[in-house]
């Protein structure tokens, strides 16, 4: 694997566009800054574009966004450039494609490919390398199955991750040592095989947010019995579920918490409508950046 750096579409620098992407089909954006693609090349690799901030230097913070089942990098790439270089972060963008890396949500594809979360790590720490970036932890944000993995991610690998935000999350796994995982912290035998830390996954902080309008049991929405048993029917109210399930695990542990809730008005199950009418990027940055 290795970083490179390859051409301009349009007015978004890329460096690698998957031919599933339709270019003309793109939001035209102009992002500063160079943006490069690692990975992709042989059995195993992850796909990632990242890009540098004009300010980058090896004390240069880490913000790796997680797209959603639509599986599209570049409106990730897009949405968060401006706010990765007001804040002097590499912004990471990784490519789970429905080919290789189906079943992203949970950590644990289908077929012979590594973990999700170790071939992501594996990424960010060639990235680390390859540009000498010091920093040992990272921002990591998601939309609904990237909210999936990114909460996930957080529970598996606490000490990787500075703060997650999950945004419209199908479902999530609850902080319940009995039941198996991915539905509780019971990971021993497959999928995992390896403990789930109830601590440690305290130690990273959260924001969780939901449109109030996301009710719709659409066809994406996962309704097994045992999800809807333990969490409900909608993102709205396995949101809720999974903020009060934490806050009742900080309470029991004594350990210090920080798991912060917004349910927005008038937003239903749309990346762009977070974006233009949720106050999206801003939520992230605050969230992330601010204090």
């Amino acid at each position: 694997m290795r970083i490179q750096e390859k051409r301009t579409v349009m007015n978004i620098e890329t460096a690698y566009l998957p031919p599933a992407f339709n270019v003309e089909n793109t939001e035209t954006v102009a992002l500063t800054g160079r943006t490069l693609s690692i990975g992709g090349e042989s059995e195993g690799d992850l796909l990632c574009l990242l890009r540098l901030p004009t300010s980058y230097s090896t004390q240069s913070k880490i913000l790796v966004a997680v797209h959603g089942i639509s599986r599209n990098p570049i409106q990730q790439l897009a949405a968060f450039a401006q706010t990765a270089e007001r804040n002097d972060a590499v912004l990471i963008v990784p490519h789970f494609t429905k080919k290789d890396w189906h079943g992203y949500q949970t950590l644990v594809c289908d077929g012979v490919k590594p973990r999700c979360d170790r071939a992501l790590i594996h990424s960010v720490d060639l990235i680390r390398s390859e540009l000498g970036l010091a920093r040992d932890r990272f921002f990591l944000f998601g939309f609904s199955g990237g909210g999936q993995f990114a909460h996930r991610f957080a529970f598996v690998n606490p000490g990787m991750v500075e703060a997650v935000t999950t945004v419209a999350a199908g479902w999530y796994t609850l902080p319940d040592p009995d039941a198996k995982y991915p539905l509780g912290l019971d990971a021993r035998g497959r999928p995992l095989s390896e403990s789930i830390d109830q601590d440690a996954l305290l130690s990273v902080r959260y924001q969780v947010m939901v449109g109030d309008e996301d009710s719709t049991l659409d066809r994406n929405l996962r309704l097994d019995p045992d999800v809807v048993a333990s969490q409900g029917t909608t993102r709205i109210e396995r949101a809720e579920k999974w903020v009060e399930s934490m806050s009742a695990l900080g309470l029991a542990t004594g350990k210090t918490s920080v798991v912060q809730f917004r349910r927005l008005p008038g937003i239903g199950h749309s990346f762009q409508q977070f974006l233009e009418d949720g106050g999206l990027c801003e939520r992230v940055e605050e969230f992330f950046f601010s204090g």
